[in-house]
């Protein structure tokens, strides 16, 4: 049976060809499966091995993923023709009127190409209550080595430069940059989102046309998510000695926000009845100095 997939290209500078938006970058082979092409499908929609009785398509390629855990192989086939049944499946729909993705996991809306709203759901379009109040950016430098300076999320300058839109990931493009002092700009950092059913990456790239500490020195960053009326979910982290931490327990949120120095994490989550919410960083070779810890702050 068809299964949902679609065709993504890389640019030779490795990034996707994203045809839509004001800035798009378009495939140069439309409609040609070449070497620069990535195809995109779930594991979930993969199956078992056809046998020699199945009716596959003339010159089908076969598709083998191996689980590294120890499960069995699964397969799936690719092939040319005339007709192909198309899968009616779409795991990720996205509107660019109001900023918002849909899956039947969550709901992610945006203002200023930041994400303002996230529901955890069963289906989409299930209309559920808005989980977070904001994404909140916190950064501080010493400039010259005179000047004290400040700047929050609202200091962003963020821009939807393009997007791509198929049925198992939506990718977006987006360059970010803050106005610094005294005429200065800030590097462009460009990022690419990517939206899966179940899961959302934001790898991002930093570009320095010049030494930043020549300018800036002292410099401090912290980014929070705020949490809307999370009383009753569970907090849990990487490497914690503790059972995980019930929001709401006042002495318990006491105990962790008061930690000195704050828990070092991999990752961290946050678990309902129905729900686990999973956030992670994972720093290049070159932020490996980036040290990765949990602040917490009860309502």
């Amino acid at each position: 049976r068809p299964i949902p997939f679609q065709v993504d290209q890389l640019t030779a500078d490795g990034k996707y060809a994203l045809p839509d938006g004001p800035e798009p970058t378009l495939d140069d082979n439309p409609g040609i499966l070449d070497k620069d092409d990535e195809v995109a499908l779930m594991i979930s929609d993969l199956g078992e091995r056809a046998d020699a009785a199945a009716q596959l398509p003339a010159g089908a390629q076969e598709i083998v993923v191996a689980d590294p855990l120890g499960a069995p192989d699964r397969f799936a086939y690719i092939a040319a023709v005339d007709s192909p049944e198309r899968s009616p499946v779409r795991y990720v729909e996205y509107d660019p009127k109001v900023d918002r993705m849909e899956t039947d996991s969550y709901r992610m809306s945006f203002t200023n190409e930041l994400p303002t709203d996230l529901a955890l759901q069963n289906r989409k379009r299930e209309g559920g209550a808005n989980i977070i109040d904001r994404i909140k950016v916190r950064a501080s430098a010493r400039v010259l080595g005179i000047f004290h300076y400040r700047m929050d999320e609202d200091d962003i300058r963020n821009r939807l430069l393009a997007w791509k839109s198929g049925p198992v990931r939506v990718i977006r493009c987006i360059s970010h940059s803050v106005d610094v002092i005294l005429g200065i700009r800030s590097p462009e950092v460009v990022s690419e989102n990517y939206f899966y059913r179940d899961y959302i990456e934001n790898p991002f790239r930093l570009r320095f046309p010049w030494v930043p500490r020549v300018l800036f020195g002292d410099i401090h960053v912290r980014i929070d998510l705020d949490f809307s009326d999370a009383v009753g979910w569970e907090l849990l982290w990487s490497g914690m000695k503790q059972p995980p931490l019930r929001i709401g327990d006042a002495a318990a949120e006491r105990a962790l926000a008061g930690e000195d120095p704050a828990p070092p994490v991999a990752w961290m989550a946050m678990r309902a009845a129905h729900h686990t919410f999973v956030q992670t960083l994972r720093p290049s070779a070159d932020l490996r100095l980036v040290d990765r810890r949990l602040y917490f702050r009860g309502g």
